[in-house]
């Protein structure tokens, strides 16, 4: 069991565990648009900002992390691993925010063509290994390799499931960029926000956090970077900050 200060995450039934990755993307994923407060966080409360889809939702902890900053939003966790979308309907339930949430066994090559237009944020954490060493376990293969979900699937997708303004926040590996970027070009989808992570000062960047808005309109591009530890289990202010809602 994780432990947050709101809810907690049972993900003994999932291949990939909560790890850093899911937890920097459920604190760093926006609503942004008009009528955005601090930070271009969306403060409208209407039908059109509440809707939140999770691809690859796991154990479910980025949509219950989202669940609890948007108090009005409706959120969907979906997956193709029937262990884990179990597992995230348990941790929907034992939540505080229960009625809110849901989650899918589907894929969502298939979820999509009955989701057009649906949702003003997507999140992921997405499949990211290429040509690599499979896992011998399948359910941590499938969630590793993308094998059942392209980067263009997952680009192609998303476009389709958002509404016109709506983002698109995905946490990559760096070596990623080049593609991704050539990716979202085809899907109408402009880079919005990036943020890159290193794991220390004087490591290279590690992950990048990137978030797209479906618009055609030239868009300038807010760039950030953080740091996580300054030493062995030493947080740094920075990641401390992004955290400070969720983390005990």
């Amino acid at each position: 069991m994780f432990r947050f200060k709101q809810f907690t995450v049972d993900d003994s039934c999932c291949s990939m565990k909560v790890g850093t990755d899911g937890v920097l993307l459920g604190a760093w994923a926006r609503i942004c648009g008009k009528g955005s407060g601090e930070g271009g966080v969306s403060t409208v409360d209407n039908s059109e900002e509440r809707r939140i889809l999770d691809i690859g939702t796991g154990s479910g902890v980025v949509a219950l992390m989202l669940a609890q900053r948007y108090q009005q939003a409706e959120i969907v966790g979906i997956d193709i691993d029937n262990d884990a979308t179990e597992q995230a309907r348990e941790n929907f339930q034992g939540s505080p925010w229960s009625s809110r949430l849901r989650a899918e066994c589907c894929p969502v090559q298939q979820f999509a063509t009955n989701n057009a237009g649906n949702f003003k944020l997507i999140v992921s954490n997405p499949p990211f290994f290429n040509n690599s060493l499979k896992n011998p376990d399948l359910k941590k293969s499938m969630a590793r390799h993308t094998d059942t979900l392209s980067m263009s699937e997952l680009m192609e997708c998303s476009s389709i499931m958002l509404q016109d303004g709506g983002e698109l926040c995905l946490i990559l590996p760096a070596w990623e960029e080049e593609s991704i970027m050539a990716e979202t070009e085809k899907r109408g989808l402009s880079l919005r926000r990036v943020m890159r992570v290193q794991g220390r000062a004087n490591k290279p960047v590690k992950r990048l956090l990137l978030s797209f808005q479906k618009s055609t309109e030239k868009q300038i591009v807010a760039e950030e970077s953080l740091v996580l530890e300054e030493g062995v289990n030493s947080r740094t202010e920075a990641y401390s900050l992004l955290t400070k809602e969720y983390y005990l």
